[in-house]
């Protein structure tokens, strides 16, 4: 008798391929406002991106909805030290790409270094930075990667050592740098791998093809658990036109409209289609202080008290409150009124001390995205500038490209963002605009904001945390003016009845890993 030696867990996984599902299998659609820069998500991904990175790739750990308790994911369990100064993961040996390699500690070695790397391109660096010598060898003050306290303690104990004690650091892990990618593909492909058909997943899709300039195919990852649902494909729209997206959603085109305008959702007020999920996103005027004209700080006085943010709200595309400061509602420190207060008579006393007298070619350039919500908050500011101060408003509006490239030098007087937890926390609404941030859009340096900040984050309690916090705020939004947070964005979702199952995170990307879709309607283009 001769004996081959069979993987049990790829026999059967092959043999449930060849059985049919209980429910028919069923493709779902739904639109973002533009097409993804890149899926590098170790690279430069942005919001733009994201809803399609947490549909194809996974960290260690993530949050399971709608609990919004976080749970393991490509780990299976973690060990800390009683001086919270070392973790220990444990990796699923169960844990699969979509090409059927497991994925190893070692994935995740090779990506966290490649995003510190002084030659890295993420925005999002900083976050590594309590790992020992993370930031030093990001800043090429060492150059031995052996130092830095990353390591594959074999195929699947990824160990992490810190600076200081940290007590719940593995909720980073369920922001995407924190995805593991494959360098032996990244050897094998250089940029090409990002392109669909290529990029291998550890997350319940696939990229699978790209229809340039009208949508993303994906596919389901058959190493990944399936559970209860029964989709097989998904299709990521690329579209800005609201009425068009509106009349798709009627079709059943769109299984869910994402944060539809506020006159569209007037129509389904008191109906089962419309949902509120809670995310905590806020939109902010950034300045470029270290640019003339703002980097005189009573034109920056100027600009922010002649801009009134109830007519911002009225005019936004978006369900929105005023902003009190940084910290968006419903976060704790969100409660209390740190913004400088609309007061045109005020802004132009401003304008006139800071003894700049600007002529007709001047422009003030504001930069942002191309979506609806950007553009819509970006015209109003734009109008409102230019008739309260008299100032000619340039609103540059690009796709994501382009902004990255122009953002990324810094060519803007200010820039309007919005920014979304990446871990629903206070300081994670001020750590983007401190000194180690790579991502920071802000051009002012203050020492006294990041010692708050840091003072915050290392308090032992909350209060202690929230009233640093509270200092850092008013020190750049009425001491320096540097920044103006405009709204908090509240949430809608129009979600089909046949959709069952779909949840959003905290950063409003659609969870899609459990969904199940019911009578699929037909297809209509």
């Amino acid at each position: 008798m001769r004996w081959s030696c069979v993987d049990p867990v790829a026999s059967i996984l092959a043999l449930l391929l060849l059985v049919p599902f209980s429910s028919e299998s069923a493709v779902l659609r739904f639109p973002v406002p533009d097409a993804p820069a890149t899926l590098d998500w170790t690279g430069t991904v942005t919001t733009t991106e994201a809803p399609i990175i947490h549909l194809i790739a996974e960290g260690l750990y993530r949050y399971d909805y709608p609990s919004g308790k976080l749970v393991p994911a490509m780990a299976e369990s973690i060990e800390k030290s009683k001086d919270l100064k070392k973790y220990v993961f444990r990796i699923r040996k169960d844990a699969k790409w979509s090409d059927g390699r497991p994925v190893y500690a070692q994935d995740f070695v090779e990506s966290w270094l490649r995003v510190i790397s002084p030659f890295g391109t993420s925005l999002y660096n900083y976050y590594f930075f309590d790992i020992v010598h993370a930031e030093d060898f990001r800043k090429r003050k060492i150059s031995e990667v052996s130092k830095v306290g990353i390591r594959a303690k074999g195929d699947h104990l990824l160990e992490v050592e810190f600076r200081r004690p940290m007590a719940n650091w593995e909720s980073l892990t369920t922001f995407w740098p924190f995805y593991p990618v494959r360098k032996d593909m990244i050897e094998k492909y250089g940029g090409n791998l990002w392109r669909a058909g290529i990029l291998p997943s550890n997350g319940p899709f696939v990229a699978e093809s790209l229809e340039p300039g009208k949508k993303l195919n994906l596919n389901r990852n058959p190493y990944y658990p399936r559970g209860a649902s029964n989709l097989d494909s998904v299709e990521v729209y690329f579209e800005q036109d609201a009425g068009s997206i509106l009349e798709k959603y009627k079709s059943g085109h769109y299984a869910f409209l994402p944060n539809p305008k506020p006159d569209h959702l007037k129509a389904y007020r008191g109906t089962p289609d419309l949902k509120h999920p809670r995310i905590y996103r806020n939109h902010v005027l950034v300045s470029n202080a270290l640019k003339f004209p703002m980097n005189n700080r009573h034109f920056r006085k100027a600009v922010y008290q002649a801009i009134d943010r109830v007519k911002v709200r009225a005019a936004a595309s978006f369900p929105s409150r005023i902003a009190n400061g940084m910290i968006p509602h419903p976060l704790p420190g969100s409660d209390k009124l740190l913004t400088p207060v609309f007061h045109l008579a005020n802004a132009r006393k401003a304008l006139k001390v800071s003894g700049l007298v600007f002529g007709p070619s001047f422009k003030l350039r504001i930069l942002t995205r191309i979506d609806p919500a950007n553009v819509s908050v970006g015209k109003e500011v734009q109008e409102q500038l230019q008739k309260g101060l008299g100032i000619n408003v340039d609103l540059a509006a690009l796709h994501e490209r382009e902004f990255n490239l122009y953002a990324n030098i810094f060519d803007y007087d200010i820039i309007l963002v919005g920014w979304s937890a990446k871990v629903p926390t206070p300081e994670d609404f001020l750590r983007p605009y401190g000194k180690s941030a790579s991502n920071s859009r802000l051009k002012f340096n203050s020492p006294y904001f990041q010692q708050w900040v840091e003072e915050g984050m290392q308090a032992k309690r909350p209060r202690d945390a929230l009233k640093a916090f509270e200092q850092a705020q008013r020190h750049y939004l009425t001491e320096e003016f540097v920044m103006l947070p405009l709204l908090d964005e509240d949430y809608s979702v129009l979600q089909h009845a046949w959709v069952r199952n779909l949840e959003f995170n905290h950063v409003a990307l659609p969870v899609l890993s459990g969904v199940k879709v019911d009578d699929v309607p037909a297809k209509k283009e």
